[in-house]
């Protein structure tokens, strides 16, 4: 999984991860539903996969938001996900910015096509803050609306449309220390469809 494509400050990687570019540079034999990523083709990483037998399976989107697969032997790092996070350092190339703007249309193009918008409910935290996080601050529990005390579902950012995160994370109410436990504000965000079915926020 070397960078063939020499970008600075790039080292060989042991594994890929969500947001990185990569090139494919062998049909995969892996067997899945989605069709297989084309050799010498560029994708951006949305997950990644390792099933019972070890084989690592990394889901794919490209530049228009068709989805893809292959396996890690079959692909080479271009952009990692790093740069895509802090695609504003001096040390991100023009070259990478602008793979890096065409594929983030990709991704968000592909959200449009396969997330669905739920809702829920923010939960005051132990100090009365409006939003509850877990400690790394990558999940928030939230309350399906007019659920019971038992309807309270963790749900990590990773999972949230790219443009709907800010507002997931946030809350537009100021802290109260009197409500801790209680509501806060409903909100309307998306996740995948598959995922919405999974938590019971549809399909019900």
């Amino acid at each position: 999984m070397l960078n063939g494509y020499n970008f600075p400050g790039l080292e060989e990687v042991k594994a890929f991860q969500k947001n990185d570019i990569v090139i494919c540079t062998k049909k995969t034999r892996s067997k899945h539903f989605l069709e297989k990523a084309e050799v010498d083709s560029m994708y951006i990483v949305t997950s990644v996969f390792v099933n019972n037998f070890g084989t690592c399976k990394l889901f794919l989107v490209n530049q228009i938001g068709d989805q893809f697969y292959t396996t890690d032997n079959c692909a080479d790092l271009v952009v990692s996900h790093k740069d895509f996070l802090y695609r504003n350092d001096d040390k991100v190339s023009d070259t990478q910015r602008i793979l890096i703007d065409k594929f983030e249309k990709g991704k968000v193009a592909w959200m449009d096509k396969t997330y669905v918008p739920v809702f829920g409910s923010h939960l005051y935290d132990y100090t009365g803050h409006p939003v509850l996080t877990s400690k790394d601050n990558n999940a928030v529990l939230l309350k399906k609306v007019g659920g019971t005390e038992k309807d309270k579902v963790w749900i990590n950012k990773d999972m949230v449309h790219d443009h709907d995160i800010k507002l997931f994370m946030s809350s537009s109410l100021p802290p109260d220390a009197s409500k801790k436990g209680d509501v806060s504000e409903t909100i309307t965000f998306r996740i995948p469809s598959w995922f919405a079915e999974k938590k019971g926020f549809i399909g019900g």
